[in-house]
Parts: structure tokens; C-alpha cells; sequence
């Protein structure tokens, strides 16, 4: 099986300074693209995602299997485009987007303050 080699200093810094030029909108397009493109053709890790998509949505139809690897591909482009812009946004901004609402974790710690 192949085994992905992961990206050179030169090349995330390259992406780093991209994703600070670009403006936002225009670089979820471009990321979303960028994977396509990728996912395309990179026959050999799309297989790989095509054959773990089969045991989902089957055999039958190798063309939605292509295109649901490909859309797999944008997808996880646009998740990396999303970690390399954080920097960017300033932590007022990102922490009242975080809601942490577990009842479990209320629950766990009510009983460890009362002892449990």
C-alpha cells in the first residue's frame, strides 16, 4: 500500500503565506479545488478511498464512488485550508465559538465535587 509523504517545510510555509494573502472565501474555493484536482489524479490514494468506500455505498456504481473519493478529497483540502487560516483569527474570536455543552461532563463533575 502507499504510504503518503507528508509535506516539506518549504512547501507549508509556501501554503502558510498563500492562506495569509488570500482572502478567505477565494481560498476554501481554491483548497476545495486543490483537492479535486488531487483526488483525481492521485489514482493510487483514491483507490484506497473508493475501497473503503465500498463497504458503504457498495460496488454498484463506480462513478459515485469516484466522485464521493473526489468530494473527499475537496473536503479534507478545505479542513487543512481551515487549520492553516487558526493562526490568523484572533483568540476573541475563536473562543465564543466553542460551546461545551456535555451533560456526562456536568454530571462527572458535580459528583467529584461532592466526593464521588
Amino acid at each position: 500500500m502507499k504510504q503518503a509523504r507528508p509535506l516539506s517545510e518549504s512547501t507549508l510555509q509556501l501554503a502558510l503565506f498563500l492562506v495569509r494573502i488570500t482572502p478567505r472565501g477565494l481560498g476554501y474555493r481554491l483548497a476545495e479545488l486543490a483537492g479535486r484536482l488531487y483526488g483525481l489524479l492521485q489514482h493510487d490514494y483514491r483507490a484506497i478511498i473508493e475501497s473503503n468506500l465500498e463497504a458503504v455505498l457498495g460496488r454498484d456504481d463506480p462513478r459515485r464512488l469516484r466522485a464521493t473519493a473526489v468530494r473527499a478529497f475537496a473536503t479534507a483540502a478545505r479542513a487543512y485550508y481551515e487549520l492553516l487560516y487558526m493562526p490568523l483569527i484572533s483568540p476573541k474570536r475563536i473562543i465564543p465559538l466553542g460551546h461545551y455543552n456535555e451533560p456526562g461532563w456536568t454530571i462527572f463533575q458535580q459528583a467529584h465535587r461532592a466526593g464521588r
